[in-house]
């Protein structure tokens, strides 16, 4: 079962790791040959600027959701679905075989873009060392598997494409609602309360998107 989830995704995971080199290693490439073509003195002091952190973020954001979807997308027909059950596997193997499956087509990319960034860092920048490295690897894959494995866990409860997109957008939006209107009631009605300080400060610990971004940039 694994093996076949693997090759449903194989694909999808080397267009992955196109994008995310488009997003990381090259623009930290084009930056600092740029540098040294028109001799500027300053050096790149992250691996990251405010482009290719976009960039990269949106990638990772992007196939998370869609690995999850052609993983789960036998669940949204019933002749399908009636065909996947048939076979030799339980219901909780077949969930199992999709959640390693999709960890390993999101780390695989993940890892290999961050090794050629830090190798591309030590050849040109050798400043910047390489401590960044291991902990930007755990986040970037504990951000993509978390969203990943919340989009599949909606797909096993949706019938169709279109309700898991939006039910994932929900429950990835809903903690910031909840925050939001706890807070602006407080404001509402408690005098002197001022929200906006808290709501900058616990806004970052309500989904893991804030809360690993500031770690990497941190780190």
């Amino acid at each position: 079962m694994l093996r076949h989830d693997l090759g449903r995704i194989k694909r999808m995971s080397a267009l992955f790791f196109l994008l995310g080199f488009l997003s990381l290693p090259l623009p930290l490439s084009l930056e600092i040959y740029n540098r040294q073509r028109y001799s500027i003195l300053t050096t790149v002091d992250s691996v990251y600027n405010g482009l290719s952190m976009f960039l990269f973020t949106s990638v990772v954001l992007l196939f998370t959701l869609v690995i999850a979807l052609q993983l789960m997308n036998y669940n949204f027909g019933k002749r399908s679905v009636d065909v996947y059950y048939t076979l030799p596997f339980t219901r909780r193997q077949m969930i199992g075989s999709h959640l390693l499956a999709g960890f390993i087509g999101l780390a695989a990319p993940i890892l290999l873009n961050l090794l050629i960034t830090g190798g591309i860092a030590m050849v040109y920048q050798p400043q910047l060392g390489l401590g960044w490295l291991p902990g930007n690897i755990l986040v970037w894959c504990f951000l993509a598997y978390t969203l990943f494995a919340a989009t599949v866990m909606v797909a096993c409860l949706m019938g169709n494409t279109t309700d898991t997109v939006l039910y994932t957008l929900l429950l990835n939006i809903a903690p910031f609602l909840i925050l939001l209107a706890i807070l602006c009631t407080f404001g509402a009605f408690v005098i002197g309360f001022d929200p906006s300080d808290l709501l900058s400060q616990a806004g970052q610990y309500m989904h893991p998107l804030p809360f690993c971004l500031v770690l990497i940039m941190d780190g």
